[in-house]
């Protein structure tokens, strides 16, 4: 298992799964089931059982992200609605 949080990016055209590359198992849920930020690291993207190499992303810090494309940008997490906002 690469990580037992991943992460889900809904688009109304279709759903890709975001998983930590290279972990073994993430920490546990806090107990409200509400992470309350983004693990920093490498994330990669699947969609519909398929590999997307060209959306992987690595969170670098706090709001920061840099994309397959070693182009940067910035997101918020909303931990209520689990949904990460993406710009850059």
């Amino acid at each position: 298992m690469r990580c037992s949080r991943p992460l889900i990016f809904s688009t109304a055209v279709s759903m890709f799964a975001f998983t930590l590359a290279g972990q073994a198992l993430a920490a546990p849920a806090p107990a409200d089931g509400a992470a309350k930020s983004v693990v920093s690291g490498d994330y990669e993207c699947w969609a519909f059982s398929s590999a997307r190499a060209d959306l992987n992303f690595t969170i670098t810090g706090a709001g920061r992200y840099r994309a397959s494309d070693d182009s940067n940008g910035t997101f918020t997490y909303d931990a209520a609605s689990k949904k990460i906002a993406f710009t850059g």
